[in-house]
């Protein structure tokens, strides 16, 4: 059962659409919107930046997908 359910988990991850947005862990508690604005931008424009300081977190949403996979690839 625990294999079906596996399996069927990673199937679902597979016919996942590109996404534009890239979500960001782990990150020190004194990270600004201006830090990963310098860090992203050289891979393309940038749509909007949403900082989640309490979860060390953030989410960066590029203009187009091709912008994230440039990041991603990298």
């Amino acid at each position: 059962m625990f294999e079906q359910q596996k399996r069927s988990r990673t199937s679902d991850w597979e016919n996942i659409e590109p996404s534009p947005v890239i979500h960001v862990r782990g990150l020190p508690a004194h990270t600004l919107e201006l830090d990963l604005l310098k860090l992203f931008e050289p891979y393309g424009d940038i749509r909007e930046v949403v900082m989640m300081p309490h979860r060390k977190q953030s989410l960066v949403e590029f203009v187009s997908v091709a912008d994230a996979e440039s990041f991603i690839k990298k």
